[in-house]
């Protein structure tokens, strides 16, 4: 199997890079995910794909095309959002010494923080399409019912009237009903194991080096996608 080009899901995620490049890169992605579907196919093993290709899919349950659009899903909403909330919360909490102290010696603390990163990026902004089925007035604009919405979840998760000062990283919120996972029949399946894997890379990461610091005074990162 041809490996895949470390920067198609980098690309993917990009909007920056325009339509072509992006579109260039959801094929490279499927023609891997292909590939990696037919081999487990062929010969299943142990994992998840090889279980779901010699059960679901031999029985009829699923079909290949559901089966590699799965794949792509895990890869981006599993690893890729991982990856990129991980280093944004690295860069928030380099701000914030005395909440890194408190992570690394305090499990709870770690948990508080990941939900406030997540609060405070929201980098799964785009919710996907919905459709009002009810006429619902929004300030002063009123949705018709029948009408499309692109729900941004950053702008629920930055409400003045929800959360106190919403730009600022507060660990200790009392109340964090932030919707960065969802929410309702739409919340994330994912959210126990994406929870865990970030406390436990923050609290690692500050405790093997508590002296990590930023190599220049004013941070130079760009945010793009999500």
């Amino acid at each position: 199997m041809v490996p895949l080009s470390p920067p198609g899901p980098e690309v993917l995620g990009d909007d920056s890079r325009g339509p072509e490049a992006q579109g260039a890169a959801l094929q490279a992605i499927n023609g891997y995910m292909e590939s990696l579907i037919d081999e487990r196919i062929a010969d299943p093993g142990d994992d998840l794909f090889g279980r779901l290709a010699a059960g679901p899919l031999r029985e009829g349950r699923i079909s290949r095309a559901e089966l590699v659009s799965l794949a792509i899903m895990l890869l981006m909403a599993g690893h890729d959002t991982n990856a990129k909330m991980i280093t944004l919360g690295v860069g928030t909490l380099l701000d914030e010494p005395g909440a890194v102290t408190r992570i690394v010696s305090d499990e709870s603390a770690a948990h508080a923080a990941v939900d406030e990163l997540i609060r405070l990026h929201s980098i799964g902004d785009d919710d996907g399409f919905r459709v009002a089925t009810a006429d619902i007035a929004v300030g002063d604009a009123v949705i018709r019912a029948g009408e499309g919405i692109v729900p941004l979840a950053r702008h629920a998760n930055h409400d003045p009237a929800i959360f106190e000062a919403p730009e600022r990283f507060d660990l200790d919120r009392n109340t964090n009903l932030h919707v960065g996972f969802g929410y309702g029949p739409h919340l994330c399946l994912g959210r126990p194991l994406a929870r865990a894997v970030q406390a436990i890379a923050y609290r690692t990461l500050f405790a093997v080096i508590p002296t990590l610091r930023r190599v220049a005074d004013e941070p130079r990162l760009i945010v793009t996608g999500w």
